[in-house]
């Protein structure tokens, strides 16, 4: 589902910088091919190969793929020509990273919008750092449970900047490929967007109060006993289930990213999210996620640690340490 790999990342980066070379150019749309997903995420199973390769160059991936990324996320948010980006379908991992930072998302009927990094043993990068802990104690419940947003839920949530009803889209498409010229400004461009947008419902989105009170904790134990102080609650008892099938130690790292990049800009979460790549990459926790998940697909990883409680505060920061100053972003 339009998985992102190597060679569209360093292929994006070089199109952005000519992008930006073009005066004339006022803004880029970013859709997905196929019609059922903007794109699903990176290929990890690339990555997956690469570890156990004995080919010391296949293996440079586990390095490249995300330097480069971060890099070509970064450029793309920092275009001239304003970044339109259609959320008509699935938008997960790497498909996050190229359009969340966009000045304007698109949401319709069809959108589904989930981080589910826990589940396979990684951690919400691309930028996921940044944006999520700005949602507060929502973005803490999507990072560390993976849990789905769908259609206009993305705009009330603030993942997307707009709602376009499905069957308004090729009608929006026409206009602003039509409408849009080289001497178009962003306001005229954004009128055009907000001609065909809708207002999403004024209904707050399910369980929102639930996840206030349980995830605006900052430790990820207090998280847990919220939500078991809870009781009986249908929401709660399946949330901690959700929660028991994720790795420990991404879910504490994860936790731990988000509190720092509350306070960072988006280039220094880059260049943290660098930093906790890398020791995803060196480790055996991100492997086994994705052998369950994609390779054996027996779902039944074999995490390093049972539970939380055997995940330690050195550990975890181990995870945020600088690199080698020639390995840094």
């Amino acid at each position: 589902l339009n998985a992102v790999d190597l060679d569209m990342v360093r292929s994006l980066y070089k199109y952005s910088k000519h992008w930006n070379s073009q005066n004339n150019l006022k803004s880029v749309y970013f859709k997905g091919a196929g019609g059922k997903a903007f794109c699903a995420g990176g290929d990890i199973r690339s990555l997956y190969d690469a570890k156990f390769s004995d080919d010391s160059e296949e293996r440079t991936i586990l390095h490249d793929f995300f330097r480069d990324e971060y890099r070509m996320d970064y450029a793309l948010c920092n275009m001239k020509p304003l970044q339109v980006c259609l959320y008509n379908g699935i938008v997960m991992g790497g498909g996050v990273g190229i359009s969340i930072h966009s000045p304007v998302k698109i949401a319709t009927d069809n959108s589904l919008f989930a981080m589910p990094e826990t589940y396979i043993g990684f951690f919400c990068d691309v930028g996921g750092t940044h944006f999520l802990p700005r949602l507060e104690a929502l973005g803490t419940y999507l990072a560390l449970t993976g849990d789905r947003v769908k259609g206009a839920d993305l705009v009330k949530t603030g993942i997307a900047t707009n709602f376009i009803p499905a069957d308004q889209i090729e009608a929006f498409e026409q206009e602003y490929f039509e409408g849009v010229t080289a001497d178009s400004t962003h306001d005229d461009i954004r009128a055009i967007i907000a001609k065909y947008s809708q207002a999403p419902n004024e209904e707050p989105i399910d369980n929102l109060e639930k996840i206030n009170k349980a995830f605006s904790h900052k430790k990820v134990e207090e998280i847990y006993a919220a939500l078991g102080d809870m009781g009986s609650d249908e929401w709660a008892e399946k949330t901690l289930k959700t929660l028991s099938k994720m790795s420990p130690i991404s879910v504490k790292v994860v936790n731990e990213s988000l509190i720092r990049g509350a306070d960072l800009s988006l280039k220094d979460c880059f260049i943290q999210e660098f930093r906790m790549s890398q020791r995803f990459m060196a480790g055996k926790e991100f492997f086994e996620g994705v052998r369950a998940a994609l390779v054996d697909k027996d779902h039944k990883a074999q995490w390093s640690h049972k539970s939380i409680e055997e995940v330690t505060d050195d550990e975890v920061q181990s995870y945020f340490e600088p690199l080698e100053n020639d390995l840094e972003l």
